[in-house]
């Protein structure tokens, strides 16, 4: 069964608190519950398969007949939270931006936010967040990119001149996870949060909006068309690539929409650009 058919965390005791198949009871002694449909789940400890929750039964009581939609990718999001708010930091990625005539700015350098406090499911500008983040008198809000809902991101946060919103992408959990499974599932997720710079973007930032503020203009995540010439199937450029290119990874044989980044493999060494739509796997 692929990675995604499973559930890797759950709810235990129904309290909120997530935990892994490694840190409970096996079978339906493990007392944890689906993050999506609050059914009670069973514990799989094998020696085959991967170890995981299922759910435990589909009596009509339960209310469910078959496994609940989006249940892996619901239990990600609730250990996602959990570990940012059981974390000490967090490192934030760069971020280079262009202006109109095709110049770069420097919106944000590589860094590591020291918390002084965070909060999960914040209220951040009236908008919901996923974390809130204090650190050195500043606030940051977290917000993690998943399938199963739409993006909270609202025009009200981004164009609050004192917004610093850090997204986090979740979205390719279900390759990249499996790849740390030596590790336990928790701890590849920590890393992928915590410590990882790819899939994490600066959604706004104060040192962009200062920048636009003073020189009346807009900021863009590529160089315009007339301004850049973008080669295809050349790694010297794939950091140049816009944001919505498709591209290809030689070694995993995948394709995807996104960036120049394979979230399977964790590396950019086989990615390659591709003129055409359509996905593989």
């Amino acid at each position: 069964m692929a990675l995604e058919d499973h559930i890797l965390f759950g709810n235990y005791k129904n309290t909120g608190e997530s935990k892994q198949v490694e840190d409970v009871a096996n079978g339906e002694k493990c007392e944890c519950y689906c993050f999506s449909c609050g059914m009670p789940l069973s514990a799989q400890q094998g020696t085959k398969n991967v170890w995981h929750f299922k759910h435990a039964t589909y009596k009509p009581e339960y209310g469910a007949k078959k496994e609940c939609m989006y249940s892996f990718d619901v239990s990600v999001l609730a250990m996602a939270k959990q570990i940012i708010l059981e974390s000490e930091y967090l490192k934030t990625p760069n971020q280079i931006m262009y202006t109109p005539s095709g110049k770069e700015t420097v919106v944000a350098d590589r860094g590591k936010l020291v918390f002084d406090s965070v909060e999960v499911n914040a209220k951040y500008h009236n908008r919901n967040v996923d974390a809130l983040i204090q650190s050195y008198g500043k606030e940051i809000a977290v917000i993690f990119k998943c399938r199963h809902r739409d993006n909270l991101l609202a025009d009200s946060i981004l164009q609050n001149g004192g917004s610093a919103v850090l997204t986090i992408s979740l979205e390719d959990a279900r390759y990249w996870l499996d790849k740390g499974n030596n590790k336990g599932f928790k701890e590849t997720l920590r890393e992928h949060i915590i410590d990882d710079y790819w899939e994490k973007d600066w959604a706004m930032h104060p040192r962009r909006f200062n920048y636009e503020q003073e020189n009346g203009i807009k900021l863009t995540y590529k160089p315009t068309t007339s301004n850049s010439a973008i080669k295809l199937g050349s790694n010297s450029d794939l950091n140049q690539m816009p944001r919505a290119s498709f591209f290809a990874c030689t070694s995993c044989e995948i394709e995807w929409l996104g960036r120049a980044f394979c979230s399977w493999c964790k590396s950019k060494e086989y990615v390659k650009p591709i003129p055409h739509l359509g996905f593989t796997k």
